[in-house]
């Protein structure tokens, strides 16, 4: 097929970057102009927020402690983008009265704190692309329906330890690199940022990296031909709670497998129907896939498990013979001794330890 059949005329400059077999790692090396490390949870994050522009979006709640960078990783990956929604909060009420189409655009929430009451009914709408209100008009005091359509790319940060679980069905779980090693990372890299104060220090994004949207959204189908490979070999964590878990994060992958083929489609295989209207359809590569898991690796295990990196390094303090309390956890991960608490509680209520409450201090282990 003709590529000025497909994507018409194209901005040469443009044109190179999408048909670039290194086009995600000149991504990264934009990114890194922005962002220090982070390298993984930052790609991903560009490639949810890259399918907001497709049929199939994604989205992502971005976990780490208080000033640890959430907020620095989500506004500096948005920068490259140009359909951004950002709001501080939302009332109960308000998806239900927005009356809007959120078609390829992207939902920014500084906090998901800001969302605490209206999460019940931003899970719906990012689960079913509408939001159909029937009400009375404050005005004329007859009935009235109130649509707000469209699947949104929801994007926003959280500080707590524990988040709520029916949220995390529909999204994806990035948790921030609380090294010892990045802060050193982060250091240096502010150093050199701001080393002279009083000058401007905000830097501009290659406009082509904003550009490059626009010619890829005449095609807005994916096919993953090995799709039932996949299928047969992803993981399917133990235990009854964890069974059905597979079924909402398999999803996620084939999305971001498709994502990911979108992206280079114009260096992919292009199939189109004899009918009319005629559709365009992406054929994703095996390179797509392992492109897409390589990135997203962590990030799955972390939604199929209802683990962040926080939760995990608590468990990493156990072994099968052993009993830690509250305050021997924060002696070996160097969390606070209420925030190892939290941690501890959180993984109880998902079944990852027991707390004998005989005396105090409580004493935890591993089921």
């Amino acid at each position: 097929m003709e590529a000025n059949k497909i994507w018409r005329e194209l901005d040469p400059e443009v044109e190179a970057l999408l048909k670039d077999p290194a086009l995600l790692y000149r991504v990264k090396c934009e990114l890194d102009r922005f962002i220090v490390g982070e390298d993984k949870n930052k790609l991903l994050l560009f490639l949810i927020c890259a399918s907001s522009y497709t049929k199939f979006p994604l989205s992502a709640i971005i976990t780490g402690e208080s000033s640890s960078g959430k907020s620095w990783l989500m506004n500096n990956v948005l920068r490259f983008f140009d359909n951004v929604e950002e709001y501080t909060r939302i009332t109960p009420s308000a998806p239900d009265r927005l009356g809007a189409d959120f078609t390829n655009r992207i939902l920014k929430v500084e906090e998901l704190k800001g969302t605490e009451q209206a999460q019940a009914t931003l899970r719906v709408w990012i689960s079913e692309g509408k939001l159909r209100l029937l009400t009375t008009s404050t005005d004329t005091r007859e009935a009235e329906v109130i649509e707000t359509l469209g699947v949104p790319t929801f994007i926003t940060t959280c500080s707590e330890v524990n988040v709520d679980t029916e949220l995390l069905n529909r999204v994806f779980f990035l948790s921030i690199d609380e090294s010892r090693e990045q802060t050193r990372k982060i250091l240096e890299f502010e150093a050199k940022e701001y080393g002279i104060l009083g000058i401007e220090n905000e830097k501009d994004i290659d406009p082509i990296f904003k550009r490059m949207f626009q010619p890829l959204m005449f095609i807005d189908k994916v096919i993953i031909p090995y799709a039932d490979i996949l299928a047969k070999h992803f993981p399917i964590p133990e235990g009854k709670e964890f069974e059905v878990k597979p079924r909402r994060d398999f999803k996620k992958l084939l999305y971001l497998i498709g994502v990911v083929a979108w992206i280079h489609q114009m260096q992919r295989i292009i199939v189109q129907e004899e009918v009319i209207p005629k559709s365009r359809y992406v054929v994703a590569s095996p390179v797509d896939f392992l492109i897409a898991w390589r990135i997203c690796e962590e990030g799955i295990k972390s939604t199929l498990l209802n683990l962040s990196l926080r939760h995990k390094t608590v468990l990493e303090a156990f072994n099968e013979e052993l009993e830690l309390t509250a305050r021997e956890v924060s002696e070996k991960t160097g969390y606070s001794q209420n925030r190892a608490r939290e941690l501890l509680n959180g993984l109880v209520r998902l079944g990852y330890l027991y707390r004998r409450e005989e005396e105090k201090p409580y004493k935890y282990g591993l089921k």
